[in-house]
């Protein structure tokens, strides 16, 4: 009982300066934020893409000047990871619709 007491000013200190912290995001801020991520400028985020890497370098410098720590791989801000991109071969592919015991395919 004695140690839940105690907890509870810590917690109550923890979440202070998130809730500071909090406030002075704004709905324009966001929204320019938005803007920049989302800007042809950035070339859409296809995996993998110069454009994702693009934008993941705008979000890790922002984390920077927010004062967060990178905890990615080798001390960075990115956690990398193998991924296979596949391409449909149209000319080899069919689509099959079937309802009420009819096909139709395309």
């Amino acid at each position: 009982m004695v140690l839940l007491l105690a907890a509870s000013p810590l917690a109550a200190q923890m979440r202070a300066p998130a809730a500071g912290a909090a406030a002075t995001i704004t709905a324009a801020d966001v929204s320019r934020r938005i803007g920049i991520i989302a800007d042809d400028s950035m070339l859409g985020r296809d995996t993998p893409s110069r454009g994702l890497e693009l934008t993941a370098a705008y979000i890790a410098e922002q984390f920077r000047e927010f004062g967060l720590k990178p905890a990615g791989d080798r001390g960075t801000w990115f956690q990398r990871y193998p991924i296979s991109k596949r391409k449909l071969d149209l000319a080899r592919s069919r689509v099959l619709f079937t309802a009420g015991g009819k096909s139709v395919s395309a």
